[in-house]
Order: C-alpha cells, then sequence, then structure tokens
C-alpha cells in the first residue's frame, strides 16, 4: 500500500540515526573521561564493587601514613635509647676506675660528680624523647598503631620506662636459696597383731620399699605397703657414697627387744628385721639407736627411733610416723617491686627435702586403694620479730609472696607438711626471707670502692634492660615496615582491580566512535531519502 501519512522508512531511519547519535556520545564520554562507567546506568553492580575497592584503597592509603609516622616515632626512640645505652657504658667505664684501690675516696668523689649528672642525663632523655608531643621512653607509651583499612587491623606498642629509676634493678626475684638439712631425730612406729604375722623387714636407706605381711591368717591373707624412706637425706648420703656399710650404737628402749633377739640388723643393706619367732609381749616399747654408714673416709650418723606397739588391723602391722624437723631454715632474698615470689615446694630444685618428701608422702597407697596425700602449713609468719599476716602464703606447696605487700625487714615463717590420719608423717622447716628496697640506677654511687663494686650488677642489668627496650623497638619498626610493604601492595593490586572495572578502553572506544559516527552520518542519509521517496507521490497527483 503506497501512503503520504504514514512514511515507514523515514521513522525507522530516524530511530537508528538517534541510537547511533546516543552511542557515539557515550563513546565520546568514556573517551573525553578515561572511565568506563560514568554513571550508575552504566553498569550499577561494577560500580558499587568499584566505590568498594576505593574505599579500601582510601583507607589502606591512610593506613600507609599511619605506618610511616609510628615508624618515624621508633626511630625517635630508638636514637633515645642509643644515647642512653652509650652514657651507661660511660658510667660502666667510671664504675671500673672507681673500683680501683690506687685511688682515694677524695679522688672518688671527682668521679662521682660525673656519674651524678649522667644518671640526670638517663632521666632527661628519658622524659624528653618526644614525637608529636607524646613521650616515648618515659613508661607511659602504651598506643595501638592502626596499620590496616578496618578496626581490627591493628596492634599495641609499649615501650618499658628507660629513665634512671626504672632500669637496673640490682638483683632478680630471689638472690640465694639455702634449704638446711633436716638433723632432729626420726621416729618410725612398727606394730603387730595377734595373728602373728611374717617376718618384718625395711630399710633406712631407700626411698620407696615394699613391707611384706605374708602368711598372716587376718584378711587380707597377702599383699604389700609402701614404707616412706626412714630419712631422705640418709639415702642421699649413702646413694652419693656407694659401697659402705652400717652400724648400729646406742641401742636402748622401754621393752626387752634387742639386737640379734627379736630384732636384727643387715651391716651390709641397712636392713632391719623383727624376728617373728623371737618376739615377746615384753618386746614391745620404744626405742632409739644411732644408725651410721660409712664409705671411706666419710660417715653419716642418724637417731632413729620406732615404737614397737600390738594392734588389731592387720593394715596397721607396720605404720609410718615419720617427723622431720629442720635444724635450720631456708633463707631467702627478695626486693621491695620486683616480681611477686612464687616457689612450688614440691618440684623446686633449691627445696629438694620437700621434694622428695613429696614424692614419697603425697599419695601413699595399700591394696590398691588411697591411704592419704599430703597437705601444707604455714604457720608462726613474723617481721622482725613481730607477728604479721597477708604477707606469704602456700597452697598445696606452692610458696607465693606478693612484693605489694611487702616491706623491708626480716621475715620468718614455719612451712610444715604432713600426711596420714592414724598414721602421720611430717616435715617441718622453718623459712627466712630478707626483703630490701629495690635500688635502680639511680641508687647507685661511686664514693667508695665498695659503693663502685656494688653499682656493677645495677650497670649490668641497666646494661641488659636497655638493650632489651631496644630490641623490642627494632621489632617493631621491623613490623611496621613489613606492615607498609604489605599495604603498598595491597593498594597496588586493589588500583588493577579499580582500573579493571573502572578504566575506558581507549582503543575499542575510539573504534566505536568512528563506527557511530560512521552509522549516524548513513542514518541521516537514508532519513533524507525516505523524505524524498514520498515526493514521488506527487507524480501521480499532476495529472488530476
Amino acid at each position: 500500500m503506497v501512503s503520504v501519512n504514514t512514511n515507514t522508512s523515514a521513522m525507522r531511519a530516524k530511530y537508528y540515526l538517534e541510537s547511533n547519535k546516543a552511542l557515539s556520545e557515550k563513546a565520546m564520554q568514556r573517551l573525553s573521561s578515561g572511565l568506563k562507567i560514568n554513571s550508575v546506568s552504566d553498569d550499577a553492580a561494577g560500580l558499587s564493587v568499584a566505590t568498594k575497592i576505593k574505599k579500601t584503597i582510601d583507607g589502606y592509603e591512610t593506613a600507609i601514613l599511619n605506618t610511616s609516622n609510628t615508624i618515624s616515632a621508633m626511630q625517635q626512640a630508638a636514637s633515645g635509647l642509643g644515647t642512653i645505652e652509650d652514657i651507661i657504658i660511660r658510667l660502666k667505664e667510671l664504675a671500673v676506675r672507681s673500683a680501683n684501690g690506687v685511688f682515694e675516696n677524695t679522688d672518688r668523689q671527682l668521679i662521682e660528680l660525673e656519674q651524678n649528672q649522667l644518671v640526670s642525663a638517663i632521666e632527661q632523655i628519658a622524659t624528653k624523647t618526644t614525637f608529636n608531643n607524646i613521650n616515648l621512653l618515659d613508661g607511659t607509651y602504651s598506643k595501638p598503631s592502626q596499620v590496616g583499612s578496618d578496626s581490627l587491623d591493628n596492634f599495641n606498642i609499649a615501650i618499658p620506662g628507660a629513665g634512671s629509676s626504672q632500669i637496673g634493678l640490682g638483683s632478680s626475684r630471689f638472690t640465694s636459696a639455702t634449704e638446711t638439712t633436716p638433723s632432729a631425730s626420726l621416729a618410725i612406729s612398727v606394730a603387730t597383731n595377734s595373728t602373728s604375722p611374717s617376718n618384718l623387714e625395711f630399710y633406712t636407706n631407700v626411698g620407696s620399699q615394699e613391707v611384706s605381711y605374708t602368711g598372716a591368717t587376718t584378711t587380707p591373707s597377702s599383699g604389700t605397703t609402701n614404707m616412706p624412706t626412714v630419712d631422705v637425706v640418709f639415702e642421699e648420703f649413702v646413694n652419693a657414697n656407694s659401697g659402705g656399710t652400717y652400724a648400729i650404737s646406742n641401742f636402748s628402749g622401754t621393752g626387752t627387744l634387742a639386737l640379734a633377739q627379736g630384732i636384727t640388723f643387715d651391716t651390709s643393706n641397712g636392713k632391719f628385721t623383727l624376728v617373728k619367732g623371737l618376739l615377746q609381749a615384753s618386746d614391745l616399747g620404744l626405742y632409739s639407736m644411732d644408725v651410721t654408714y660409712q664409705s671411706g673416709g666419710s660417715s653419716f650418723t642418724q637417731n632413729l627411733t620406732f615404737d614397737y606397739v600390738k594392734v588389731n588391723h592387720l593394715r596397721d602391722q607396720i605404720s609410718n610416723n615419720t617427723t622431720y624437723t629442720a635444724a635450720g631454715s631456708i633463707s631467702l632474698d627478695m626486693k621491695v617491686g620486683e616480681d611477686d615470689l612464687v616457689v612450688d615446694l614440691k618440684s623446686s630444685d633449691d627445696f629438694k627435702y620437700f621434694s622428695a618428701f613429696a614424692d614419697l608422702h603425697h599419695t601413699l597407697t595399700y591394696d590398691g586403694g588411697t591411704y592419704y596425700s599430703a597437705s601444707y602449713q604455714l604457720n608462726n609468719l613474723q617481721l622482725n620479730g613481730a607477728s604479721v599476716s597477708n604477707a606469704f602464703t602456700i597452697n598445696d606447696g606452692v610458696l607465693t609472696g606478693s612484693s605489694t605487700n611487702l616491706i623491708p625487714g626480716l621475715y620468718t615463717f614455719d612451712v610444715v607438711t604432713s600426711s596420714g590420719s592414724t598414721d602421720t608423717h611430717t616435715f617441718t622447716q622453718s623459712v627466712t626471707v630478707n626483703v630490701t628496697d629495690a635500688t635502680y640506677l639511680d641508687g647507685i654511687s661511686l664514693n667508695t670502692q665498695s659503693d663502685a663494686l656494688a653499682a656493677f650488677e645495677n650497670i649490668e642489668t641497666a646494661l641488659t634492660d636497655i638493650s632489651s627496650r631496644s630490641a623490642g623497638v627494632g621489632a617493631n619498626i621491623n613490623r611496621l615496615e613489613s606492615n607498609l610493604k604489605k599495604n603498598s601492595t595491597t593498594v597496588i593490586e586493589n588500583q588493577k582491580a579499580l582500573g579493571r572495572i573502572l578504566d575506558a578502553d581507549i582503543a575499542r572506544e575510539s573504534s566505536n566512535l568512528s563506527k557511530r559516527k560512521i552509522l549516524e552520518q548513513a542514518s541521516t542519509q537514508m532519513l533524507s531519502a525516505a523524505n524524498r521517496q514520498k515526493s514521488i507521490l506527487m507524480e501521480l497527483l499532476k495529472g488530476l
């Protein structure tokens, strides 16, 4: 059908003309801005991802700046610590000079003048080393370093104080632990019953032994019971001096039991035997003797008492009532301001007698069942002879003392460990703790030779303290630089990802622009041709 009102060819050409023009304008926009996404309509999802990446990049770029600033602060701290270390080395030179015997005290007073100035210089450096008005070396610096783009990407940096009153403590937590040898009489209770059990044997020199009661007619008819060592110290001496012999002297008692008559003693191995066939009712009683072990030119003598009694329960035929009481005490030195005292008497090498007692008595068994466990008690706590409280405590063999509760002076107390109910075993030893004021580097003096010698420990400790602080600052710098490298790499990779989403492909968009421009011109020509095509219809109307 041929019509005038509807020119579909022109309408189609106009549509393509407008479409090509719009695409041409978009290509020109991308080429002008360099961006593939210039509005949300271009790529809504891509724009959302790009926004998140840009936020991450901005965060990491700020974190890079933070890290760089913190590195600068740490380098400032390292510089201050290096200067303090140089001063301490000079103090060491002065102390060595003052300790020389050829100097008089008047000479040392001149040395003391420089020492005082150097100590003051250390304090000044510690209090005046700052970054952005923030003190770095006075012990107050403990701040987070934000090294990433989220709230969790940070770590705390703390620098202990480097002032002369904060370094160079003269002693460790406690400087000595001297445990004295238990030396009082040891008591063993040896019991029998009406069933006339077999011979009873026990040793004076072994850590743990089984005492047989086979042959009895009362239940249990056979079995063993663990008997603890009679004397830990005796056992240690025997172990250290092998090949010796035993002897008994000063044997006496309230009953009629006598050596070789009811009780025998083996001089080669220290074994006592109560001979069943020789025991009589009149033998019951309390006996005392001295047991001597001799090896070469060395000997050890221990007084031993045992109570031979009659009981009705077979289990109690050997009851081991062992009591140690030390003649001396454990000596400890502590300083106010240091770590708390925490010593496990059951395992510490400094307290071998407590440890030996715990090993033997903490859990004894009979017939496979638990008999009893050791307990610990702290008694008679005093400071300089007067009763005090809350200074030291003991729990399950762990002796503790809080340095914050201590004042200078001499603390004394008794530690008693015991086990058993009917048959008890106890070990008592007194403890002395000498508590003194803590002396840091600011407390040293070089006025006398003895002062100079005493200052060596403070100076050496101060050098160790500064080295430790410098190592910590250096470790923080290394960690920050690693974060700086990581953050820089992260920014680069995120920039790459952002470019893939946002950046326009110039070659592609140039090609698209040329293509759309040609199509735009073609569409214009076709629109003109479509309009001319309708004018041909006028020829049909001329003859009318």
